[in-house]
C-alpha cells in the first residue's frame, strides 16, 4: 500500500476528532433493583463516521484501495454497527459516542483484543441497559425498594414506603458507608455523598472513593488531571462517561482476565471484581451474574468484533487524536 494512502487515513482520522462537540449532562439509570423510569437525554451530535470518512480521504489521495483492509486483511474501526448489535434498542447518539470512545481509547483502555473488547462491553451492556444509559436511575417504587440488594431497604417497609420515587433519599440513604455491609463501603462519609457521587458513566462509577480513584488513573492513563471528587458532574460527559470504565479495568486489570477466554468462568471472575456482592444471593445471581454470562456468550459467538483492526487502531489513539466534548 502507498505511504498516501495511509497518510489519507490517518489526516481523516485526525481531523474527525479534533473537531469539539458540545456534551451535555444525561438523566439518572439504573444498573441495580428494579427501578422503573425512563431516560431522556440531550446527547452530543456526532457528525461523521470515521471509516467513511478514512474512504473519502483515501480516494481523494489517488488511492483505491479499501482502507478496511490493511496487510491483506480486511478489517475495520469499531463502528456504530457493532455497538448496535450488543444494544438494538440503544439511544443512537450515545452508540456513535461509545464507538468513537473505544476507538479513540482502544490501547490506553487495555481492550486491544477481541477478548477484552467483548468481556469489556459485556459487562457495559448489563450496567447501562438495554437503552446505553450513562447514570444510573434511583428512581424506584416502593415494592422495587423493598426487593432490592440494598440493605437499608431491602425488607425495611417504612423506609421504603418513606422514600419510594424519591431518587435523592435513595441515594443518599443506600449509598452511605453507614447503611452499607461491611467490605461494601464506598468512601460515602458526608451527607449528601450517596447522591452526589451516584452511579455515572458506562460502568456506572459510584461512591466517592471511586471517583477519587478516576481522579488519579485520569491523570496516569490521559495525563490529565480533573478533580473529579470535586467535580463529580463531569462524568455525565460523554467523553468520562467511557474513560470512566475504561479506567476500572485498567487499574482492576481486567484485561488480564479476559485475556484468559470467553467462559462462564471467567466472566464471573471480571463480576467479581465489579462487584463480589452479586454472588451472595440467588437474586443477585438470577438478575446480574447470569445477564453478564450471556453477554459475553452472544457477543463472542456472533464475532462481533472480530473485524476489528486492533494492530492498527493505535493510529487513534496517540496524542495527536482527541476525543469529540
Amino acid at each position: 500500500m502507498s505511504k498516501e494512502f495511509f497518510q489519507g487515513i490517518s489526516g481523516a482520522i485526525e481531523s474527525i476528532f479534533s473537531s469539539p462537540v458540545k456534551a451535555a449532562s444525561l438523566p439518572s439509570s439504573t444498573s441495580e433493583g428494579s427501578g422503573s423510569s425512563s431516560t431522556a437525554s440531550s446527547d452530543p451530535v456526532v457528525k461523521d463516521d470515521p471509516v467513511k470518512s478514512a474512504e473519502r480521504a483515501a480516494e481523494q489521495q489517488g488511492s483505491s484501495e479499501d482502507p478496511g483492509c490493511l496487510s491483506g486483511k480486511c478489517c475495520q474501526l469499531v463502528t456504530e454497527a457493532m455497538i448496535r448489535a450488543v444494544w438494538p434498542h440503544g439511544n443512537a447518539k450515545r452508540i456513535s459516542i461509545v464507538a468513537e470512545g473505544l476507538n479513540i481509547n482502544i490501547n490506553d483502555g487495555k481492550i486491544d483484543n477481541e477478548l477484552r473488547l467483548t468481556h469489556f462491553i459485556a459487562q457495559a451492556k448489563h450496567e447501562t441497559g438495554p437503552s446505553l444509559a450513562f447514570a444510573e436511575n434511583l428512581n424506584y417504587d416502593e415494592e422495587g425498594l423493598f426487593t432490592s440488594r440494598y440493605s437499608y431497604y431491602n425488607g425495611h417497609r417504612d423506609r421504603c414506603k418513606r422514600d419510594a420515587r424519591n431518587v435523592e433519599a435513595i441515594a443518599n440513604n443506600a449509598m452511605a458507608d453507614e447503611n452499607r455491609k461491611p467490605g461494601f463501603e464506598l468512601g460515602n462519609t458526608q451527607p449528601g455523598d450517596g447522591w452526589r457521587y451516584r452511579g455515572r458513566g458506562l460502568h456506572q462509577l459510584t461512591g466517592r472513593d471511586n471517583y477519587r480513584n478516576f481522579t488519579r488513573d485520569h491523570e496516569k492513563i490521559w495525563g490529565e488531571k480533573i478533580d473529579f471528587e470535586a467535580n463529580p458532574e463531569l462524568v455525565d460527559q460523554p467523553i468520562y462517561a467511557v474513560r470512566s470504565a475504561l479506567a476500572f479495568w485498567v487499574r482492576k486489570k481486567l484485561y488480564d482476565i479476559a485475556d484468559r477466554g470467553a467462559s462462564d468462568d471467567v466472566t464471573d471472575d471480571i463480576t467479581r471484581v465489579i462487584n463480589s456482592g452479586l454472588f451472595d444471593k440467588k437474586e443477585g445471581i438470577k438478575n446480574h451474574v447470569i445477564p453478564r454470562r450471556q453477554n459475553v456468550n452472544k457477543i463472542y459467538s456472533r464475532r462481533v468484533f472480530k473485524d476489528v483492526c486492533f494492530n492498527t487502531s493505535k493510529l487513534l489513539s496517540n496524542a495527536k487524536a482527541r476525543e469529540p466534548r
